[in-house]
């Protein structure tokens, strides 16, 4: 259970460990960099611990706290590490909405490609209100303009000299050549589910739809073979059909945005059809492909045996 902290003292707020931090990577076994950058999680939320005050309104528990230290030190991370996960979003906001970011205007001061305070400012709004769904905060609330200051003031410090962490940056790519399909659903996988811009949207969505599946199977005590199918429904649901809360786009469209038009899956990856459930017609195979149709619109499909 999430521990409370409404009537918490600030020294009861507890240490982020290993486990917190990776629990917003696509890999599970830490790399060297992890531990400078678990470090600088801790420092952050000490940062959150001074202001307790000004930012608990916000949150019920200590966990939120910790999710959030790790999610923007790993927006630092990325920055450093070239990921170009957050870099992704701004090129794409820019181009829908013609301009970097929403809400905040740039100024001159504002470095693409490198950490700035704006930044900070959406990402800690887009946190605040992804989590909390029953009310809004404003943008323009004084904590998004007080808060990231601060802590724009710990990454800079440390900008010069921190680590990249050259091991994440193969969880986002994918071989020209690449042919399988369930390669490119494992990369979206690392995209929605493992990865620190989607923790509060999709990830943890995932994670509570997965949670009820699981309890009510041990409710009405169905055996494991159907929990197993209603966890691989929802997953494939949301790979194929949900959309993230930031820009409104499916996984398939994030993953095109990332490899970049240069990439020669770029169009490929969006065309990927749309799921298709319901009864079908078998019609015939060759070696590579069975032909079948899709009883209710009398579509034509080709289903690669591979």
């Amino acid at each position: 259970m999430p521990k409370k902290i409404t009537k918490m003292k600030k020294q009861k707020f507890s240490k982020i460990y290993i486990q917190d931090w990776t629990a917003l990577k696509p890999y599970e076994k830490q790399v060297v960099s992890d531990i400078y950058y678990l470090k600088l999680a801790n420092r952050v939320k000490e940062l959150f611990i001074i202001e307790f005050n000004t930012i608990n309104d916000f949150f019920e528990s200590d966990d939120n706290f910790t999710s959030l230290s790790c999610f923007l030190t790993s927006y630092f991370e990325d920055v450093i590490s070239g990921t170009n996960i957050w870099n992704t979003f701004v090129r794409k906001n820019k181009e829908l909405y013609q301009k970097e970011l929403p809400f905040y205007d740039i100024d001159e001061d504002y470095i693409h490609g490198e950490i700035n305070h704006q930044d900070i400012s959406f990402l800690l709004w887009y946190f605040i209100n992804t989590i909390k769904e029953d009310y809004v905060t404003h943008p323009y609330n004084l904590i998004f303009d007080i808060l990231p200051i601060r802590i724009m003031q710990i990454f800079e410090a440390e900008y010069e000299t921190a680590p990249e962490n050259e091991h994440l940056k193969k969880y986002y790519q994918v071989n020209p050549n690449e042919t399988d399909l369930y390669s490119l659903r494992d990369t979206i996988g690392n995209i929605l589910f493992r990865t620190y811009l989607f923790f509060p949207d999709t990830f943890l969505a995932f994670n509570e739809d997965t949670r009820q599946i699981i309890d009510t199977a041990k409710k009405e005590k169905e055996n494991e073979k159907t929990m197993l199918m209603y966890l691989y429904e929802v997953e494939l649901m949301t790979l194929n059909a949900t959309p993230t809360k930031l820009l409104n786009m499916k996984g398939k469209e994030w993953l095109a945005a990332l490899l970049g038009e240069q990439h020669p899956l770029y169009h490929d990856i969006l065309n990927c059809s749309e799921r298709i459930f319901g009864l079908f017609f078998y019609k015939g195979e060759d070696e590579k492909d069975v032909f079948i149709e899709h009883i209710a619109s009398a579509m034509q499909f080709k289903l690669t045996k591979k």
